[in-house]
This record gives structure tokens, sequence and C-alpha cells, in this order.
């Protein structure tokens, strides 16, 4: 788990099943624990891919607009998932750079604000 102001990311490799990353990081997102404005980020390992599912606490950052702008500097190939949901997958050997990526821009957020 790391955090940070405004924003918690936690690895949950394959402990949580991907199916249920963006039902967890939902559940956090709801809870009292965290500020308004907080992301919450997770992260779920298969064999093949990394799982990334985001939500914000309360109102605040879009999630999927950061995703999206982490994904394009890293020129990382992308699955989607559609519509409005702030999740996507990677590649498993691309997570370290994905995770060191997201957190700079978190923190550059932070400055902006």
């Amino acid at each position: 788990k790391i955090e940070g102001n405004g924003f918690v990311i936690l690895n949950v490799k394959e402990i949580v099943a991907q199916e249920h990353l963006d039902t967890v990081t939902a559940l956090l997102s709801s809870t009292v624990r965290y500020r308004e404005g907080t992301i919450v980020i997770g992260l779920a390992n298969n064999a093949e891919n990394t799982k990334i599912a985001a939500h914000v606490v309360g109102n605040g950052r879009n999630p999927r607009e950061l995703l999206e702008k982490v994904i394009k500097e890293l020129q990382i190939p992308l699955s989607s998932v559609p519509g409005e949901s702030a999740e996507c997958y990677i590649c498993k050997d691309r997570e370290q750079d994905f995770m060191a990526a997201l957190q700079r821009h978190l923190e550059l957020e932070l400055v902006k604000i």
C-alpha cells in the first residue's frame, strides 16, 4: 500500500481476483477512512496482465483521466474497459513503470491544485 496526500494505491497482487477489484476500490472509496477527493487505486494480477481500477472519494479529480494520462505517457498497450469506469488492463511486465508514473502524476496533481 502506498499512501500519499490525496491518494491511496493498493497492489493486491493475486490476493483479490481481478473480477472483484473494482468492487473493492469502490467500497474503500465509500468509507469514512479517506478524505473527500482522495483517489483510491487498486492493482490486481493474473498470469497474463494487471488490472487497474480507480475511484474517487466523493467528488473531486477524475480517476479515468488520470489513468489515461499515465497510459499515454508510458505508451503502454492498453485494454480499456468500456464506459465511464476508471479501469484498464496493462501487461504485467510494465507494472512497476506504471506504478512509478502513476505516483508521479498523483503528486504533480497535488502541486497544481
